[in-house]
C-alpha cells in the first residue's frame, strides 16, 4: 500500500511540474454528423452512487491549485452541477464505424474509481502526459481531455486498450454536439 501511495504522490507532483513540449498538431477530428447537433443533451443523475450533485467552488479552485492542466470551463459548467451523471443521449461513433457510449462523467469527491484525480493513476503508465480522463465509457474505455498541444484548449479524446487514443472533437461543447441514441 506504501508503494501506491509513493506512486499517487509522484503522480500529483508530476501534474503540478511544468507541461513538457507539447506534440507536433493532429489532424483535425472529422465534423459531426449534422443530425448530432440538433438533439439536446439531458444529464441522467446518480449514474455514480455517492457521488454529490454538486461541486462547491473550493473543490474546483483546490482541483486546480493541485493541478496543471486546467480543465475546460464548458466542462465545468456541466460537471459543476451534474457530477457523476450519465448523458442522454449517451452514444457517440468513432471514426472507424463503431458506436460507443458515455457510462457517466467523473467526478470531484475524492477516494473513489470514479474521481476525476484517482481514474487516471491506475492509467497513468499507458496515458501520456496531458491526456486526463473526464468520463467513463461502457466497457471500462474513457473520454480524455487532451492538452498535448494547446494547455488552454483540449480537445477530446476516446481511450481503450484496443485503439489507444483516438481524437472525438475540438472541444468539451463539440463532443456533446456528437452524442447521439
Amino acid at each position: 500500500m506504501a508503494s501506491s501511495r509513493r506512486s499517487i504522490r509522484d503522480w500529483w507532483r508530476a501534474l503540478s511540474a511544468p507541461p513538457a513540449a507539447a506534440p507536433a498538431p493532429r489532424e483535425e477530428p472529422a465534423a459531426p454528423p449534422s443530425s448530432a447537433a440538433a438533439h439536446p443533451v439531458d444529464w441522467q443523475p446518480d449514474a455514480v452512487p455517492g457521488a454529490p450533485p454538486a461541486i462547491a467552488d473550493q473543490v474546483i479552485a483546490a482541483y486546480r491549485a493541485l493541478g496543471r492542466w486546467p480543465l475546460p470551463q464548458d466542462f465545468l459548467e456541466i460537471a459543476s452541477g451534474k457530477q457523476g451523471a450519465r448523458p442522454v443521449p449517451g452514444s457517440f461513433t468513432l471514426p472507424d464505424g463503431r458506436v460507443e457510449a458515455v457510462e457517466h462523467l467523473l467526478h470531484f469527491q475524492g477516494d473513489s474509481f470514479s474521481d476525476i484525480v484517482e481514474r487516471r493513476f491506475p492509467l497513468q503508465d499507458v496515458l501520456d502526459d496531458g491526456v486526463i480522463p473526464f468520463a467513463d465509457c461502457l466497457g471500462g474505455d474513457v473520454l480524455c481531455f487532451d492538452f498535448r498541444v494547446d494547455r488552454e484548449a483540449p480537445t477530446v479524446a476516446f481511450w481503450s486498450v484496443d485503439t489507444g487514443l483516438v481524437p472525438l472533437a475540438a472541444s468539451f461543447t463539440a463532443f456533446l454536439a456528437l452524442l447521439h441514441d
